[in-house]
């Protein structure tokens, strides 16, 4: 395949048919959903251009966004969502490899300024671990739900996914170890005392020796049959 035709393959509906495998090579669903959506609206205006799928053709698309008003990161979701694509539609024979390459390296928009949020202060973030009721089984639970969000900083979906063989001891603290976060990225988490203690507290009180660590509880109190986890959803 030379580049001259390679420019001009890959139409929207070969394209549209590797949106699937792109969401599959990300682990968050809620980043499968995001590239999911910014493909298909790419998709749409791709359609009434008569260029083939190259860099500039994704220039263009980047500058239309802009002119959009679309924020930064928006726009760079998008762009990380267009190269995946390209990656998958070389590894077809859709692309030749200098054009997939000119559309991999393209580079986002720089993100400048300062995050805007509501930020909790120690006293809140303390008042909030401490919401659930101790003494309810539902409650020893959401205090480790809690405390891997805030002390360990897993997202939802990680916290959902620790398992009791985890969490161990490295150099005199506890971790969870071999964490697989976005990107399929392996890392080991630290666990504040705090947390460790609350950990060992809901353990018992649940008599989990094995498997997921954070299970469901019924609105009456009574932990859910079977080793299934809590969902992302109902963490």
């Amino acid at each position: 395949m030379t580049s001259t035709t390679a420019l001009m393959v890959g139409g929207t509906v070969e394209l549209e048919s590797l949106i699937p495998v792109v969401c599959d090579a990300v682990t968050s669903v809620h980043t499968q959903r995001a590239y999911s959506r910014a493909l298909r609206a790419f998709l749409v205006w791709y359609a009434e251009k008569p260029c083939g799928f190259c860099r500039a053709t994704v220039q263009a698309y980047r500058a239309h966004l802009e002119a959009d008003g679309a924020k930064p990161s928006t726009v760079n979701q998008a762009l990380s969502a267009i190269r995946k694509l390209a990656e998958e539609a070389r590894a077809n024979g859709w692309l030749d490899d200098s054009v997939a390459r000119g559309i991999i390296e393209l580079r986002g928009l720089r993100q400048l300024g300062i995050r805007q949020g509501n930020w909790l202060t120690k006293a809140q973030t303390v008042k909030l671990l401490e919401a659930p009721d101790a003494a309810t089984l539902k409650g020893k639970r959401d205090r480790v739900v809690l405390g891997l969000l805030v002390g360990a900083g897993l997202r939802r979906d990680e916290a959902a996914r620790v398992t009791v063989e985890q969490i161990q001891e490295r150099e005199g603290r506890p971790v969870i170890l071999d964490m697989a976060g976005k990107g399929k990225r392996i890392r080991t988490v630290p666990v504040p005392r705090w947390l460790a203690t609350d950990i060992g507290v809901w353990r018992e009180a649940a008599a989990i020796a094995e498997g997921f660590l954070l299970r469901p509880v019924d609105k009456a109190g009574r932990m859910a049959s079977g080793d299934g986890h809590m969902s992302p959803a109902g963490v």
